[in-house]
């Protein structure tokens, strides 16, 4: 049975998703409610949570700093981002976390089952999965008891606290057996992951008391190198990290060999940590508003080949730039692919730079292709939909801001389409439909005007005074008495 926990500090929105997740099929045994991330912590200090599904912004401490810090313990309980497009790069640093579902908001309750699943599915698989040294490195973070009957027992990392993540790919014919016995002569303790969580990667965890570690793994790859062992190895930074953030550096550091085909082995130490500057980023989004596909693929292997970034880094920078860009265009955009593409550390399955240009381009000439095929119909249909929506909240307190959220598009463009579609704007299509309700409901009522106008989002009477005159020419009461039916 899962046990979840909502972090979202929008009262309403919390508890729509609680009711939501309620409403499925999912085998829920508990579901608790956190209204910011500090408090969010402290319940995860005290209770164990199977899927955590937190908001980004949030206040002083942020959904990525509660993920950040509970990592540092806790490499058990999964994480879902709730996310508009203004968080997107926030949630970038969230995958380098080991983040990997996203909802964009408003979120149905089918996405949130699938999204809940899939964080289960995860997080047993990794229960399940669990080596000895998996295990001893969880209840070392953790500080859970029996730690040192366990190190024991399985002769495991006695009293080791710095850990390393070798990864490695492209590996040549007994390679694999080769890398295992070269890494287990160390002086260190290595563990083999056969479990590897990207296709194509083996992985090896290895612990120590000292920063030589890094030294040690990389002198064994060297050697195992010069023998002619055939294969490209990423290197972690070396600490007491959790497993799933080295994993992740090591990811990071093997991309580099997209970029050198000459070396073998890469360590996330060499990484810059700007793959793009502000200039470059100004130029490829010049690029993207004209689209020129050409250019874009030639400016992009060219960033690839500066070394002033690894390729894993330059990739999720070229495609977060050109998320922002399509979304400030308003370009259509298959936000779920987005996504996906952009949740990508590891390259293990792609041979060249070539192939990685050709990824990328594909997927911005994709947005490019869709978007003149749902130039003219889309923009109907769009313009058609914020209407149906005014039609159905104008009661509600509808704001340009609560339309742009709900539809994902910028102010001005809401309201450039819809003058364009309808010819008025949509503060002045919003007051018609109140007035005119406001309107028949004076004359087919006895209704106070007061609450008449507050029934149609004017909860300042006086305020709605002003604004009926103004439509109709003549006040409330005054309308009542000319056209009302009620006691006739």
């Amino acid at each position: 049975m899962l046990r979840i926990l909502i972090v979202e500090d929008e009262l309403l929105i919390g508890k729509g998703i609680q009711a939501k997740l309620r409403q499925t099929d999912l085998p829920i045994s508990s579901i608790d409610f956190a209204s910011s991330a500090e408090q969010a912590y402290e319940l995860l200090q005290q209770k164990e949570f199977d899927v955590v599904l937190t908001d980004i912004r949030m206040g002083p401490m942020s959904g990525i700093d509660l993920i950040e810090k509970v990592r540092k313990t806790n490499d058990h309980t999964e994480f879902i981002i709730l996310s508009g497009f203004a968080e997107f790069s926030y949630a970038q640093q969230a995958m380098r976390l080991g983040v990997d579902q996203y909802l964009l908001k408003p979120v149905t309750k089918e996405k949130l089952r699938d999204a809940v699943l899939q964080a289960d599915l995860r997080r047993r698989e990794k229960s399940e999965a669990l080596k000895p040294a998996q295990v001893l490195l969880q209840m070392m973070l953790t500080a859970q008891p029996g730690l040192e009957a366990y190190r024991q027992s399985h002769h495991l990392f006695p009293g080791d606290k710095l850990f390393l993540v070798v990864s490695a790919c492209e590996l040549g014919p007994d390679a694999l057996s080769q890398l295992i016995w070269g890494l287990k002569k160390m002086p260190f303790k290595v563990e083999y992951l056969s479990d590897a969580p990207q296709k194509g990667e083996v992985n090896f965890l290895i612990a120590g008391k000292s920063l030589q570690i890094l030294e040690s793994a990389t002198g064994a790859l060297r050697g195992l190198q010069k023998q002619g062992v055939s294969f490209r190895a990423g290197i972690s930074a070396c600490g007491p990290a959790p497993q799933t953030v080295l994993y992740r550096q090591a990811a990071r550091a093997l991309s580099l060999r997209l970029q050198n085909r000459e070396n073998a082995i890469f360590s996330a130490q060499s990484i810059l940590p700007n793959p793009l500057r502000g200039d470059q980023a100004t130029r490829l989004q010049i690029l993207l508003q004209h689209r020129d596909l050409s250019a874009i693929r030639a400016m992009i292997l060219e960033l690839l080949h500066s070394g002033q970034g690894c390729a894993g880094d330059i990739y999720l920078e070229v495609l977060h730039t050109a998320f922002l860009s399509f979304t400030r265009q308003d370009e259509i955009l298959d936000k779920a692919r987005w996504l996906t593409e952009l949740s990508r550390i590891s390259f293990s399955d792609m041979a060249s730079l070539d192939q990685l240009v050709a990824g990328i381009t594909e997927l911005i000439g994709e947005v490019y292709s869709q978007n003149n095929h749902h130039h003219h119909s889309g923009k109907e249909d769009l313009a058609r939909m914020i209407r149906d929506y005014l039609k159905a909240h104008f009661t509600e307190d509808v704001t340009l801001s609560a339309i742009s959220e709900q539809f994902s598009l910028s102010a001005p463009y809401i309201v450039t389409l819809f003058k364009k579609q309808y010819g008025t704007t949509v503060v002045e299509y919003l007051t018609d439909l109140r007035i005119d309700y406001a309107c028949e409901a004076l004359k087919n009522s006895a209704v106070a005007a007061a609450e008449i106008g507050s029934a149609v989002g004017y909860h300042d009477a006086a305020y709605f005074y002003r604004v009926f005159k103004k439509k109709t020419g003549l006040t409330p009461s005054q309308y009542r008495a000319k056209y009302g039916t009620v006691g006739e």
